[in-house]
Order: structure tokens, then C-alpha cells, then sequence
């Protein structure tokens, strides 16, 4: 493992952020990288990282080349709404599609943000989640405002996570 410092950084700053009081002796293994004893029982920890700096991964350019155009389309919808918003999109695709499918996802996402912010005015930034039933879509995170903010909607990569780990992650650990 030539980036097992990397690794390392990563995975102490993943224990630290669930609280965990794992001791020093954790063994580093090949697969998973991490293992450790918690509560009697042995948890294994695989680190993953994408890089997006080089064109090895074609496919993976391809994929995020469609959730920026869904976004876009999303963002076109919604500089019509009376309410200004800036959305993170999160997604599950796989596979390429086609370009009636990826219109059917943007008027989704837009029909859901204008579900959630039917009959609101925020004034001040107020942060909303969506997590629709869409096999492509994993959620949909906002903030919007009645004042001035410029319209954006944005795919979430490899580098954004939310400040902290939520219930799924440590529901699966405590199994």
C-alpha cells in the first residue's frame, strides 16, 4: 500500500469523527486496509478514493458528464421559481443515458425542490434535504431564500461529505 500515510490520515479522522476510542494496535491489512477490535468484535475498514485528475477512469468522466447535465437542466428550471436556491445533487448512475431519460431526472429533482418549497418564503437561508425514491438519486440538499442568491445547482464529488457521519454509517458499523 504506497499511500498508507494517506490512508492512515484518513481513516484516524474517520474514527475521530464517529467518536470512536479505538486503541493504537489496529492492523493494518491488505484487504480491508483497517482492522480493529470494538466491543468483542472485529470491524474491517476498505479505503476508497476516486481521482479525478487524470482520464484513467473513462467511465467515470462519461458518468459525471451526465449528472453536470442533469444539474444544468435543473438549474435552468429553476431560475423560473419565485424562491432562489442552491442545490447539491447526489447521485447513484452507472450507465450512460439517454437524453429524454436525463430530462425525466432534471424535471424530477425540480418538481421535488418546488414540492418542498410549495407555499414557503425564506427569508433568511434555509437548508432543506430530500431524499426521494429514485433509483438514480441518493439526495437532494438545498439551502433557498426569497433575497438575493444566485440560482445554482451543483454534483456532488469524491471531496463533499456532510460535517458529520450520519446514522446509516454508524448503524452500519454498530451491526
Amino acid at each position: 500500500m504506497p499511500e498508507l500515510f494517506r490512508e492512515n490520515i484518513h481513516f484516524q479522522a474517520f474514527i475521530k469523527e464517529l467518536g470512536l476510542n479505538i486503541p493504537d494496535g489496529y492492523v493494518s491489512a491488505e484487504s480491508p486496509d483497517f482492522l480493529f477490535e470494538l466491543a468483542g468484535n472485529t470491524i474491517g475498514v476498505e479505503h476508497t478514493q476516486i481521482f479525478l485528475d487524470g482520464s484513467k477512469d473513462l467511465k467515470l468522466k462519461a458518468i459525471e458528464s451526465i449528472g453536470d447535465d442533469i444539474a444544468s437542466r435543473v438549474q435552468i428550471k429553476g431560475s423560473f421559481l419565485k424562491v432562489n436556491f442552491q442545490a447539491t445533487l447526489l447521485f447513484n448512475l452507472q450507465n450512460s443515458m439517454k437524453e429524454s431519460e436525463r430530462e425525466d431526472i432534471a424535471c424530477y429533482i425540480f418538481d421535488e425542490i418546488d414540492k418542498e418549497l410549495l407555499g414557503k418564503q425564506p427569508i433568511s437561508l434555509e437548508s432543506y434535504e430530500i431524499r426521494p425514491k429514485h433509483r438514480a438519486i441518493v439526495s437532494i440538499r438545498f439551502v433557498a431564500t426569497t433575497q438575493d442568491l444566485t440560482t445554482r445547482v451543483t454534483v456532488a464529488r469524491a471531496g463533499w461529505v456532510k460535517q458529520t457521519i450520519d446514522e446509516e454509517v454508524t448503524g452500519s458499523i454498530a451491526k
